[in-house]
Order: C-alpha cells, then sequence, then structure tokens
C-alpha cells in the first residue's frame, strides 16, 4: 500500500486541477488567452468557488475499486483459494462469466494457454441484461426516500 500522503496528494491534486480547469474545458488555449485565464488559474465558479466534475468522481472510483481488487487479488495470492470463504465465491453467479469461466482461465493460465472468451452474443446478451438492471436500479432512484424504504428494505 503507498503512503497516505502519496494517495491524499493524488485525489486532491485531480481534485484542485479538475476543479480550476473544469471552467475551461472545451475552450482553446488561444480563447483562454483571451480570456486572461492564461497563467492566472482561479475558481472561476459562482462566488468565486469550485465545482468538481465527474473527472473527480471517476478517479475516487476507479481508485476504490484498484485498491479493492489489488489488495484482494495479493491476499487470494498469498492465501490460495482455500484461504477466500466460500460463501464470498459461491454468490458468483455472473453469465456467460461465472465460476465455471474462472476456473477454465485459471487453468489456461497455468498451462500457459491463452483463454477463450465466451461467444460475443452470448456476452452481449448478459450486457444489454445487465443494462436493464442498471436502468431499473436508477430509476428507482426517481421514487421518493420514504416509499423507497418501504418497497425495498430487507
Amino acid at each position: 500500500m503507498r503512503n497516505k500522503g502519496e494517495i491524499s496528494g493524488l485525489v486532491w491534486g485531480t481534485a484542485v486541477g479538475d476543479s480550476l480547469g473544469l471552467p475551461a474545458e472545451g475552450i482553446s488555449p488561444a480563447e483562454i488567452k483571451k480570456l486572461g485565464w492564461h497563467d492566472n488559474w482561479k475558481h472561476r465558479f459562482i462566488c468565486g468557488r469550485g465545482m468538481l466534475s465527474d473527472d473527480t468522481e471517476h478517479t475516487l472510483m476507479v481508485l476504490e475499486a484498484l485498491t479493492a481488487a489489488i489488495l484482494g487479488a495479493l491476499a487470494g495470492a498469498q492465501l490460495g483459494r482455500s484461504g477466500i470463504p466460500d460463501e464470498w465465491v459461491d454468490p458468483i453467479n455472473d453469465w456467460p462469466k461465472g465460476k465455471l469461466f474462472i476456473k477454465a482461465h485459471i487453468q489456461c493460465i497455468h498451462d500457459g494457454r491463452v483463454a477463450r472468451s465466451p461467444c460475443f452474443l452470448l456476452q452481449l446478451a448478459r450486457n444489454l441484461i445487465f443494462l436493464i438492471i442498471i436502468l431499473l436500479n436508477g430509476l428507482t432512484r426517481l421514487i421518493p426516500f420514504r416509499m423507497r424504504k418501504m418497497l425495498f428494505t430487507d
């Protein structure tokens, strides 16, 4: 794991760069110069405040995902499959890439062969189903919070 200062610097540097650069997004360097912004970077949104865009949000999401994936991979490499609890493995039921897909890839890597991906049409069907699920989940966020809480509590 990197030290806390490096990670903090990466995130804050991204956020500050995003906030300072957002007003100039899509503007050519010549136009920035005409506006007098060249070498005069400051927050330019309402009342001189900065605003973050999806760039910072994506950076945080990627950082979190990579951290989880890398830590999981390192733990798995250290412990082997037997060190990963079955209750974490058993629920993996993705189709057409599920546990059998992972086992086949592991065997191919072990044997020095190139693993094959599932049929393109199967993968497309899976992605379309996944898209529908994600869209439906997103639409539920339009339901008022109290009603959502009543409908979706465990």
